[in-house]
């Protein structure tokens, strides 16, 4: 009997020994693997910050100028800023903008030829700084190439 209470001694040392030994890799690893809650930072500063596409190209970019899309050949298509929003073609050339002055549209030379202000409708001639004719609440006009009235509807 002797033997065996030596070999059960030996038994539950070396069992309490492994065991041991299990225990602490089981914590281990499950405290490593443990999910815990992401740290969510309460400020984040930079100066810009960029989206990428799976090239790795810039296509939109916020900063504080604004915030800006690019096509994929890296030309900005449309930009926000405090003064307005844009559209501009493929050479970056403004086309469409909507800012202080109101809604303007803008010919392939860039010359405003349409624009939404606060007296109305205006069409302006070809070189971009004459208004031709206008649509207000007060009427119908039409402009000669100095923009002088040359037709009112209704008349004065």
């Amino acid at each position: 009997m002797e033997g065996y209470s030596l070999l059960v001694v030996v038994a539950s040392l070396v069992a309490g020994f492994i065991g041991g030994l299990l225990s602490r890799r089981i914590v281990l690893v499950s405290a490593a693997g443990a999910e815990s809650a992401p740290v969510v930072p309460k400020v984040i500063r930079a100066e810009r910050f960029e989206a990428v596409d799976k090239n790795g190209k810039t296509r939109a970019r916020f900063a504080a100028a604004g915030l800006g899309f690019d096509d994929e050949n890296g030309k900005t298509r449309v930009g926000l800023t405090d003064t307005g929003l844009g559209l501009f073609d493929e050479n970056e050339d403004l086309h469409v903008g909507l800012g202080q002055i109101g809604l303007e549209f803008r010919d392939e030379n860039g010359q405003p030829r349409v624009r939404f202000a606060a007296g109305g409708l205006e069409f302006i001639d070809k070189t971009g700084t004459q208004i031709r004719a206008m649509l207000a609440e007060t009427g119908l006009e039409f402009c000669d190439q100095n923009s002088k009235s040359i037709f009112k509807a209704p008349p004065d």
